[in-house]
């Protein structure tokens, strides 16, 4: 059967005359189904052709004409469409809905049934989607999928894969939004700078409740009991925001990072414990910034301050150094060290307290100093005050 537009076969042909008998309505095509169309021709648009095989196929007519108006399939259904002004498309599903525009264009795909989608645009790759239901609009560039209930959605876009029970896409602005429980992947980046603690060679995991991703800005926005991991290192805060092209990374709301880092020393290898109501990771200095309530713990001593600065290596591989301002705290076994700023040293492993500290035991007795040396490795602590003349007391703590 060949109509405005269209053409179909199959095993056998049911169809429906409109009541004055002047024009088919609807067809039904049922066995080794097969529908080709192409609409749009001529518009200044551009374009575009597909191929629909199903084992049902229901066709219904633009009223009074032979022009296609929407198909229906069941069974087993494979859609694939190209064109110049469209990405290219791909679906299989139990059923399948395809509703077309006054010129004839396609404007829409409805996928139901364990259906799975692919995308594919020449400029930013191959995108996939698969949902017990999915919407595509192809006049907005939008893709819409829902999970059952208890389901999920999954997309993969060409830096991400992700699953929620709900995500919408748009193949415009190059965005992914997901929504009601969000687990995640960004893909490795080998050469790409790093993500705050995170090296771009190996992939980064996430969950949250709500993700955005793309658009004119770039990068990934985790929303929600925000957690981001790799391996054993790990960023958790209410609000994630990462960048895919700078690699910058800022987050709010209280946050709290684990991250590992070889001993200057040739020693194991050392955990640190981060945190403060916010965190600003600049890559192009490798420098993560926890300001507000900011605290590091090590092995050996935890440090508290308004703000703490951790200069990481290259690739966020490992911690060269670490400074803290406004009300410095360092605490080291049996004793506690307060000043104006502090200065660890992993290579040498000692934290340098300055600006009047001051230095209490366990005894409730108190240092004045001009400076305070606390040695990691040994357990000592060192005195130093000007005055009239320099002089070092070297305090040994009890282990």
């Amino acid at each position: 059967m060949t109509g405005g537009g269209f053409e179909a076969s199959s095993e056998s042909l049911e169809f429906r005359a409109a009541t004055d008998e002047s024009s088919l309505e609807e067809m039904a095509f049922e066995g080794s189904a097969e529908c080709r169309f192409r609409g749009g021709a001529g518009t200044g648009q551009g374009g575009e052709s597909g191929r629909l095989e199903a084992g049902l196929i229901c066709v219904r007519l633009v009223r009074g004409t032979s022009g296609i108006a929407r198909v229906d399939a069941a069974g087993g259904c494979r859609l694939r469409t190209e064109g110049a002004s469209q990405p290219g498309l791909e679906a299989q599903a139990a059923g399948l809905g395809l509703a077309f525009g006054e010129d004839g264009r396609l404007a829409s795909v409805e996928a139901s049934g364990s259906a799975r989608l692919s995308l594919d645009d020449p400029d930013e790759g191959l995108r996939r989607v698969s949902a017990p239901r999915i919407v595509c609009d192809r006049l907005s560039g939008t893709v819409a999928a829902e999970g059952t209930e208890g389901g999920t959605a999954a997309a993969e876009t060409p830096t991400a894969l992700v699953e929620a029970p709900s995500l919408a896409l748009d193949t415009r602005r190059k965005s992914l939004e997901a929504a009601g429980g969000v687990a995640g992947r960004i893909k490795s980046r080998p050469g790409a700078p790093a993500m705050g603690f995170f090296g771009r060679d190996r992939p980064l995991y996430a969950a949250c409740s709500r993700l955005t991703s793309g658009g004119p800005a770039g990068g990934f926005r985790f929303q929600g009991g925000a957690r981001v991991w790799q391996g054993r290192t790990l960023l958790r805060a209410p609000e994630v925001e990462a960048f895919e092209v700078s690699g910058d990374v800022r987050c709010g709301g209280g946050v709290m990072a684990v991250f590992f880092s070889k001993s200057g020393q040739g020693g194991p290898e050392e955990r640190y414990e981060a945190g403060g109501r916010e965190l600003v990771f600049t890559a192009s200095s490798s420098t993560a910034a926890f300001r507000g309530d900011a605290f590091v713990v090590t092995g050996q001593a935890r440090l508290e301050a308004g703000a703490i600065s951790v200069r990481l290596a290259e690739g966020g591989r490992g911690v060269e150094g670490l400074d803290a301002e406004g009300g410095v705290v360092v605490r080291r076994k049996d004793a506690e060290g307060r000043g104006g700023r502090a200065h660890y040293d992993p290579e040498a492993g000692t934290i340098t307290l300055t600006e009047r500290p001051v230095l209490s035991d366990k005894d409730g007795g108190t240092f004045q100093a001009d400076r305070l040396t606390f040695h990691l490795t040994d357990d000592r602590i060192l005195v130093e005050t000007a005055g009239q003349g320099r002089s070092v007391t070297i305090i040994k703590s009890e282990r």
